[in-house]
C-alpha cells in the first residue's frame, strides 16, 4: 500500500479545508485514510483529484466549494446521485463542478462510461449527466510493478473509446484555470510511470494528452 500518497491526501485534506466549505466533512476521506487494504491504483486516482484541487486552489479569485452529498466519495463507478463533489467558483461566479468516478450517459444508447475526474458544466444533472454536460475527462493509470510503463496500448485505446462516447473528441478549448497544470487539457491520462508511448502525433490521433511520471518525488512531463 502507498502510505505515501495516503498520507499526501490527508495533508492535501487539511489544506484544501481551510479554502473550502467542508471543515467539518472529514468523514468524506475516512474511506481511504483510515483503510488498511485499500489498492494502489484507487489510492492514486484520488492523490491525483486531490493534486488537481490544490492546484485550482492557489489562485486567490478562486474558491473551492464542497458539496457534501451523503459525505462518502465513491471507489469506482457510481451515480453522482448524493455523492460528494467540487465547485470552482472564480470572482464570486461559479464556473463549473469537479467530480471524481461520476457515471455519465453517453451517445450510445443504454452505455454509461465513468471517468476517473470529470469537469462538468454546472447545469449537469445531479442524478446521471449526459455527455452534453462534459467539459473535461481525465483517467489515472498507476503501475506498482518492476515495468518502466504503466499502461498498454489497449487502455490507451478504451480510454480514447469513452473519449468518443461523451463527444470529446473534439478540439477542447475549455480554460480550466489551473495555476500550474495549464498544460493538463481535456481526456488527460495520468500515470505515475512512462507513457505508452511518446509520439505526439499517435497521441494526438487518439485525442489524448498523456501526464507521466505524475507522482512524489518526480516531474511530470505532459506530451
Amino acid at each position: 500500500m502507498r502510505q505515501d500518497l495516503l498520507d499526501e491526501i490527508n495533508l492535501l485534506a487539511d489544506s484544501l479545508a481551510k479554502v473550502s466549505a467542508w471543515k467539518n466533512s472529514k468523514d468524506a476521506f475516512g474511506h481511504i485514510i483510515g483503510e488498511k487494504k485499500a489498492q494502489n491504483n484507487y489510492i492514486y486516482e484520488f492523490y491525483c483529484y486531490m493534486k488537481i484541487l490544490e492546484d485550482l486552489s492557489k489562485n486567490p479569485s478562486h474558491k473551492i466549494n464542497f458539496i457534501i452529498g451523503n459525505g462518502i466519495f465513491p471507489r469506482g463507478p457510481a451515480p453522482k446521485s448524493n455523492r460528494p463533489y467540487f465547485v470552482l467558483e472564480k470572482d464570486n461566479i461559479k464556473i463549473f463542478q469537479i467530480c471524481s468516478g461520476t457515471q455519465i450517459e453517453t451517445k450510445v444508447p443504454n452505455i454509461e462510461k465513468a471517468p476517473d475526474i470529470s469537469f462538468q458544466a454546472m447545469s449537469s444533472d445531479p442524478d446521471l449527466p449526459n455527455y452534453e454536460d462534459i467539459l473535461a475527462i481525465y483517467d489515472a493509470k498507476y503501475s506498482d510493478s518492476n515495468s518502466t510503463k504503466s499502461f498498454q496500448e489497449g487502455q490507451m485505446s478504451s480510454f480514447n473509446k469513452m473519449i468518443r462516447f461523451l463527444e470529446q473528441d473534439q478540439p477542447n478549448i475549455i480554460h480550466l484555470y489551473y495555476t500550474n497544470f495549464n498544460d493538463f487539457k481535456g481526456n488527460c491520462l495520468i500515470t505515475n510511470k512512462q507513457s505508452y508511448t511518446d509520439n505526439k502525433a499517435e497521441l494526438a490521433e487518439e485525442m489524448i494528452t498523456v501526464v507521466e511520471f505524475f507522482d512524489q518525488g518526480e516531474t511530470f512531463r505532459v506530451i
